[in-house]
């Protein structure tokens, strides 16, 4: 299990930022030192943009959301400027094994072509398993 901390921002509340787990890589079982990154920003690209694809940037591009997060019931959320809130998040398998990407605001016939499926990104963590 991957350890890395998305938090909110405590200087701009609508920004979730990614940080390294502090001990170690648990996926690869790199220590931490070995991690180059730290105080990423989520961002969700643009409407207009074509790329659909999730990720973490030291400073969002013109074609990027990133300021825009709200939490609602547990559910992240995206302010899309307008007053709308949209959670548009979908998974798609990559070509690693058991790793999906992310991706923002597809169509179905999008979806459905891409081979994708909507997911919910949540701020609390699964039930347990229950054992009948």
């Amino acid at each position: 299990m991957c350890n890395d901390q998305v938090t909110k921002n405590s200087s701009s509340p609508n920004q979730l930022i990614a940080n390294p787990n502090a001990t170690a890589n648990h996926i690869a079982n790199v220590p931490a030192s070995n991690t180059s990154w730290s105080n990423m920003q989520l961002f969700v690209p643009m409407a207009d943009n074509s790329n659909q694809k999730v990720g973490f940037v030291s400073k969002p591009g013109s074609d990027q959301m990133a300021a825009r997060f709200l939490i609602y019931g547990g559910n992240v959320m995206v302010n899309d400027g307008s007053g709308n809130m949209d959670s548009c998040f979908f998974a798609q398998l990559s070509g690693t094994d058991g790793v999906w990407s992310l991706l923002w605001n597809m169509t179905r016939s999008q979806a459905s072509a891409a081979s994708a499926f909507p997911v919910a990104l949540r701020n609390v963590e699964p039930s347990p398993k229950r054992n009948d």
